[in-house]
């Protein structure tokens, strides 16, 4: 009689252990002016990046962002396009905050460019981006405008969550701005954190007690004309600089709740009044 005998396995046959599996995923939309409204021209989704249209409530097209794998960590890779063809008028924001958790090896992979050509308008309002102990994050943004193309940029950041007593303690992120006028570079701006990053963070020349801050940057040929109505907004931890068409503002907050208070009187002035997308308000 045939009998089957289990061998446990040994340091000589050690088991197999299949990787982890990476969140992957690609998303763009374009958009073109017709007859003074904007349209959708391109729209694709692959992977964990999905895009969703909300009812249109103007001229103007708005689009949020899906990362559907929940968050990122070691070797996810995400990467969005965004095209605003001549005259239309295209807003970005994302369903929920992004979180990057725990990594055990690389770091995550964000990458994203946004294209605004002739007489056209981008807002790039992501909601915030949450930052767990030991996560590692790498991210580019490249923005290319073409003649008096406009684009208004923010970029919040949150080190852990202060009402759930987290801090990021350990960590990294590697963070890089690129914006071309017509080829011709305007603006680029760098963070680079790595490990001790609450250590470094609690610096009094870096952030203090402040474990929330902000990156608004507003390219316009109207740049000028905005920069006192936003600098009325300047609180304590709120900076606003004028740079020819650019306005660059810092903003820190003690947690993302003090943050939001601070941006959402900024953002409201330099979108001249419209509403923010309604996911701000969820």
């Amino acid at each position: 009689m045939a009998s089957a005998i289990a061998t446990a396995p040994t340091d000589s046959a050690p088991l197999l252990r299949a990787p982890h599996q990476r969140a992957k995923g690609e998303g763009r939309v374009a958009v073109v002016s017709r007859d003074g409204v904007t349209r959708l021209a391109d729209l694709y989704q692959q992977g964990c990046c999905k895009i969703r249209l909300p009812d249109r409530r103007g001229k103007g097209q708005e689009a949020v962002l899906i990362n559907s794998s929940g968050g990122m960590t070691d070797d996810d890779d995400l990467r969005w396009s965004m095209r605003a063809g001549t005259g239309s008028d295209l807003t970005i924001s994302t369903q929920a905050c992004e979180r990057v958790y725990r990594s055990n090896g690389n770091p995550a992979q964000l990458n994203t460019h946004l294209t605004v050509e002739a007489g056209a308008r981008l807002d790039w309002l992501p909601q915030e981006t949450i930052l767990f102990d030991g996560g590692r994050l790498n991210r580019e943004l490249t923005i290319d405008l073409e003649d008096d193309g406009e684009a208004l940029i923010v970029e919040p950041l949150l080190f852990g969550r202060m009402a759930m007593h987290e801090l990021m303690v350990d960590g990294s992120l590697r963070d890089r701005w690129t914006v071309r006028r017509n080829g011709k570079l305007v603006h680029r701006e760098a963070i680079d954190l790595d490990s001790d990053v609450e250590k470094t963070l609690s610096s009094a020349m870096i952030a203090g007690e402040a474990r929330a801050a902000a990156t608004v940057l507003f390219l316009s040929p109207n740049a000028e004309a905005l920069h006192e109505a936003a600098g009325r907004h300047a609180a304590t931890r709120l900076g606003v600089a004028l740079f020819d068409d650019r306005i660059v503002i810092r903003c820190l907050g003690r947690d993302g709740y003090d943050l939001r208070n601070a941006l959402l009187p900024v953002l409201h002035t330099l979108r001249d009044g419209r509403a923010l997308p309604k996911v701000w308000n969820t």
